[in-house]
């Protein structure tokens, strides 16, 4: 059975997002991938609204069926970590107009399922998602390979959850 995550980084001057199916080969297929940007000059809810109407947009055209969001990693500055959950908030809302299921998580279980190790290093996640989709390219900028990074992710905890539930059967 065929199965699309929307994988979503979510940042404050760029997010990124993308598109993975799992085919019924068992293969993942990159369906699409792209960034989200905030120009210095724009007012941040101008921002927010962009990234509702472009993920709208996406989610319209493909259809996924569900929605994997990366927990973001916060430093110690407050009014980030606000913005970032306003971006968050704004993501899980089209996810949630839309009828999808909304997962979310943390970066170490994204590497933990990308690299098989929950420390390793970011140009190690996106060369192993770059293989993993089977890219030429290198992906640029690294949102784009943390946000098809979150959607593999999503993908295989899907697929594990189907194992254990048959395994129950």
């Amino acid at each position: 059975m065929n199965c699309c995550v929307l994988g979503f980084d979510p940042g404050i001057k760029i997010s990124g997002y993308g598109l993975v199916e799992r085919d019924q080969k068992n293969r993942l297929i990159p369906i699409d991938y792209g960034i989200i940007t905030n120009s210095s000059e724009d007012y941040f809810p101008v921002y927010l609204e962009k990234i509702y109407n472009e993920l709208t947009n996406i989610v319209g055209r493909f259809k996924p069926d569900s929605f994997a969001i990366e927990e973001p990693f916060l430093a110690k500055n407050p009014s980030i970590a606000l913005k970032v959950g306003q971006v968050v908030g704004v993501v899980t809302l089209v996810g949630i107009k839309r009828g999808l299921k909304i997962f979310t998580y943390s970066t170490l279980q994204v590497k933990q399922a990308i690299v098989g190790y929950g420390r390793a290093e970011k140009s190690q996640v996106q060369e192993m998602a770059r293989m993993l989709l089977s890219l030429k390219e290198k992906l640029h900028p690294d949102d784009i390979a943390d946000a098809l990074g979150v959607a593999i992710c999503c993908l295989q905890c899907i697929d594990w959850e189907d194992k254990v539930k048959r395994a129950e059967t």
